[in-house]
């Protein structure tokens, strides 16, 4: 069974010209593109306060928390994509949440579904004028997989866009 990382699953606007541009996929654009979008975001950008408690989505395990220059504070929870406690190698995902103002968890912690893992914020790259929790689905256990879709997956994959609302 899943859980939502936030109580409240708003795409964020502030700075972007839509809630489009913090979904997953090619959705925004480059400096120097004028009327297509060509630049992949490689999860969801979701709106909240600072200081706002985001929560583990399955039982699993915390495999790393650290700090990231663009990406900040960050945690990293491998979990089953079945959604059970038991995390086999083949049914592993992860789950990266980023822009944290503070991690509640460390590296080795065992958690359940919605416990807290963190307060989210604007460390990182993020603005502190649109503050939020960037948030992934990954099929690597590599903290820093790099830019690009190499090693994500939609979040709507494990999450279905049920919770998930633009304004």
């Amino acid at each position: 069974m899943f859980t939502m990382p936030l109580r409240r699953m708003k795409l964020r606007t502030k700075e972007l010209e839509s809630s489009y541009g913090a979904s997953y996929g090619t959705v925004r654009k480059s400096k120097d593109a004028v009327h297509q979008y060509d630049t992949f975001h490689q999860g969801w950008d979701l709106e909240s306060a600072t200081g706002t408690p985001c929560f583990a989505i399955a039982g699993g395990v915390i495999t790393h928390v650290g700090h990231h220059k663009k990406f900040g504070w960050n945690a990293v929870l491998q979990f089953s994509k079945s959604g059970l406690t038991d995390v086999s190698p083949v049914a592993a995902l992860w789950a990266f949440y980023a822009h944290l103002s503070r991690p509640m968890v460390a590296n080795g912690d065992p958690v359940d579904a919605g416990d807290t893992i963190g307060l989210t914020g604007h460390s990182g790259n993020a603005s502190a004028s649109a503050p939020h929790l960037h948030f992934e689905i990954r099929n690597t256990s590599n903290p820093s997989p790099g830019l690009g879709k190499t090693g994500r997956l939609d979040p709507a994959t494990i999450l279905g866009y049920g919770y998930l609302v633009c304004s």
